[in-house]
């Protein structure tokens, strides 16, 4: 196993990352130039958006669809949400191996992050409800609920 340190964003391990069916706990982490470079010799690719960002990630359920464990977060406390910019250390293991049609893998499995800096996340109360469209183009809120107009019965669409 082997661990690196930098600055964390888009954590999602307390609850994971769901896309196109599929559950993963993931991390990005920003590492220095030296531990970029040794990552990329060993065969893991940096982001598309910045060459010293690194995606690590853990599918949460095995191929026979059993439950795989949940990442460790350590140095917060428990129900805490890491919010980008927090700083510490990702723990990752290197699993190799040959798929069903005999072609090479290497995967950089994701054991744990320990914080310690933490910028906490928080989700501001009513965020959920808010959307773009909230407010018009000169900055002025639209109308709330119940402040839409009576529609007439009998239009003809």
């Amino acid at each position: 196993m082997s661990v690196i340190k930098g600055s964390f964003s888009w954590v999602k391990i307390v609850t994971p990352d769901v896309y196109k069916g599929t559950s993963k706990w993931k991390v990005d982490i920003t590492v220095d130039k030296g531990t970029a470079a040794a990552l990329v010799a060993d065969g893991k690719n940096s982001t598309k958006k910045d060459p010293l960002t690194f995606t690590f990630y853990r599918k949460c359920l095995w191929p026979d669809g059993s439950s795989k464990n949940q990442p460790k977060v350590l140095g917060i406390d428990k129900g805490a949400l890491v919010g980008n910019g927090s700083e510490g250390r990702l723990q990752y293991s290197v699993v190799e191996g040959k798929t069903k049609d005999g072609e090479d893998y290497k995967l950089f499995d994701l054991q744990g992050i320990r914080i310690d800096k933490l910028v906490s996340y928080a989700i501001p109360d009513g965020a959920e409800l808010e959307d773009e469209d909230d407010k018009n183009k000169d900055g002025g809120e639209l109308g709330k609920l119940g402040d839409a107009p009576e529609v007439p019965d009998d239009i003809p669409f």
